[in-house]
């Protein structure tokens, strides 16, 4: 979730029906989440957010390493800025909120992509939505993650992006093709 800027402008685009959940797990920078979300009352009503990581499991915890936006997962660098933060899965948080669809998943979350869409099957399976995956924190995910989406044989169509200034975040767009989904 990082500052909320995005989920922001996510929930004005979603409208009044429209619903926003985004995670943040390291503590400082959902602080400045929950703080940008309550100068926004008009649009914080469609938002949540939840201090957890995301990945394959319900229950346990992953170790991040505590260094601003670029914090990342692992016990690289310095111990003492380690800190362990609880993970959930995509599919368990959506259950919990009875929501009738999901149409759009955006996520980067400093290498666990592969691990949180493994979470999120259901969904994929049940909605289809709309993805926008960073590829960039693993090379192996530049082949992991497409294999993975391909292989539950949903009919995505997929497509590269760079951003940033330095062009070296690359995004894999997946969208729902035009046919029915094939379970």
């Amino acid at each position: 979730a990082c500052y909320g800027d995005t989920a922001l402008l996510f929930a004005a685009k979603a409208g009044e029906q429209g619903r926003v959940l985004s995670f943040e797990p390291h503590p400082g920078i959902g602080r400045l989440f929950l703080h940008n979300m309550k100068r926004n009352p008009h649009l914080s009503r469609r938002m949540a957010m939840l201090p957890v990581a995301t990945g394959n499991a319900f229950g346990g915890e992953l170790v991040l390493n505590l260094c601003g936006p670029g914090s990342y997962l692992g016990e690289r660098g310095s111990l003492s800025h380690n800190t362990r933060v609880p993970v959930t899965r995509l599919d368990d948080e959506v259950s919990r909120r009875k929501w009738p669809r999901v149409d759009f998943i955006k996520m980067d979350v400093e290498g666990a992509e592969l691990a949180t869409l493994q979470g999120a099957e259901h969904i994929l399976r049940s909605y289809r939505p709309k993805l926008a995956v960073c590829l960039y924190h693993k090379m192996e995910d530049f082949f992991l993650i497409p294999r993975f989406l391909y292989e539950l044989d949903l009919g995505y169509r997929f497509y590269l992006e760079h951003h940033f200034v330095n062009k070296w975040e690359t995004v894999l767009y997946a969208l729902p093709g035009d046919d029915v989904a094939r379970n």
